[in-house]
């Protein structure tokens, strides 16, 4: 029945527009009801527009352009006795969506839909009334198309080799976009009580570390001072020599708060990088993330910079409350599993460092506060010479238990080499 009643509301869609502009009576009364015609306009995104249903033009198509992940909230709001009805047509013109399939229309009233698209391209969005050919109601209507979420636009799917923050330029090591729902912390972070989200960067050797925080629809902020919340990071880390602390020009911190969490949520992307074009490894901790039920589920988009394609780069995800078991899946291109890992440098994942009992120390004065792994933390190797997005799942072995965790990232920004026809 559903089937027939899209394809009923499709078919007097489509072949509207022909059948009034054969049928159109010429006039000389400007005034007249008959003058009036089906539009078709183009509509923007949080720009109301408005028109008339009347017996003649039973719709008006507005149309749009979306890209594929795009989430869409489109309402009519009627007066003058009209029941508002929404269609959503894809490139095609095949009906994907209408407004009463949760909700019969009403004179007078609002329509709804939502929409999340499937593939770039033209969509139309039709304004008509319940019943169409079949339905009697006629009014005034103000239309609005809404953009709940886009995915991040990304020229030929690259992110750049460099970026300017400021009078900076920083080269590329690492961008990805932290995805979680953030709500409130069961305990808060150390030495920050309103931090929310807290990443920190160590640049070891002659890393300078910056990094740029940016969400969808707000412009990038850039963090290049050392943390204010503590005074320095000791560390004893796989493949790294442990360090009593490293020099505080060589850390940066950059701080989400409650406050902020509205900008952060609005598809949080995080770039880090190293001024100057000085290479050398870094360090980075990503705090406050949580899966708060057991059967929660966080993603991790995650890219390197291009002159960092082949260095290796490694990814822990370390609990940090009590019985937490954190199980970590790499998908690769085709989002199948290239890798997943339980327990780190154990099992099916022997091969990949363990993290138990390495830790990180923040100090503040005599005060300390230390991220400890165990043998339970899960870690990852990402794929190395692509430069595509690698999408990271992250929960709990077997949805058995929940908790906060940590993000440890181990990478490097290597030594720009030249074509051997430049070296030479």
């Amino acid at each position: 029945m559903l089937k027939k009643q899209l394809l009923l509301l499709l078919a007097v869609i489509s072949f509207a527009v022909p059948i009034y502009a054969q049928d159109a009576p010429a006039t000389d009364d400007s005034s007249d009801e008959s003058l009036d015609e089906p539009l078709i306009l183009p509509i923007d995104f949080d720009e109301p527009v408005s028109d008339t249903i009347s017996e003649r033009a039973i719709f008006d198509w507005w149309t749009i352009e979306l890209v594929e992940g795009d989430q869409i909230e489109v309402q009519m709001a009627a007066s003058d006795g009209l029941e508002p009805l929404i269609g959503i047509l894809n490139p095609d013109r095949e009906l994907m969506a209408r407004s009463d399939m949760e909700a019969t229309p009403v004179a007078n009233d609002v329509a709804a839909v939502t929409y999340e698209v499937p593939s770039d391209g033209e969509y139309t969005l039709v304004a008509t009334r319940a019943g169409n050919l079949e339905g009697t109601s006629t009014g005034s209507y103000s239309l609005v198309v809404s953009l709940a979420f886009r995915v991040p636009e990304r020229e030929n799917d690259r992110i750049p080799v460099e970026f300017r923050c400021g009078e900076d330029l920083v080269t590329t090591a690492l961008f990805f976009e932290p995805a979680d729902e953030f709500r409130p912390l069961e305990e808060s972070l150390p030495f920050n009580d309103q931090a929310r989200l807290r990443i920190t960067v160590i640049g070891l050797d002659d890393f300078q570390p910056l990094i740029r925080l940016q969400s969808l629809d707000n412009d990038p902020v850039c963090y290049d001072l050392p943390p204010a919340s503590h005074e320095g990071y000791a560390y004893d880390l796989p493949g790294l020599a442990p360090d009593g602390g490293p020099d505080a020009e060589h850390i940066v911190e950059a701080v989400v708060t409650q406050d902020q969490l509205p900008w952060a949520l609005e598809g949080l992307q995080v770039t880090i990088g190293s001024k100057d074009s000085q290479s050398g490894r870094y360090i980075a901790l990503v705090e406050g993330m949580s899966l708060e039920d057991r059967e929660d589920v966080d993603w991790l988009n995650i890219r390197r910079g291009p002159l960092a394609r082949n260095a290796p780069t490694s990814i822990y995800m370390i609990a940090t409350s009590l019985r937490f078991d954190p199980y970590l899946t790499l998908l690769n291109e085709a989002d199948t599993v290239f890798d997943q890992c339980d327990d780190a440098g154990r099992g099916d994942c022997d091969d990949m460092p363990s993290i138990e009992d390495k830790s990180l120390t923040l100090s503040l004065g005599e005060e300390t506060a230390a991220i400890v792994g165990q043998r339970f933390d899960a870690g990852v190797m990402l794929e190395l010479d692509r430069l595509e997005v690698q999408q990271l799942r992250l929960e709990s072995r077997s949805h058995s238990t929940r908790g906060s965790y940590a993000i440890l990232i181990m990478g490097e920004l290597p030594t720009e080499e030249l074509p051997a026809s430049e070296s030479e």
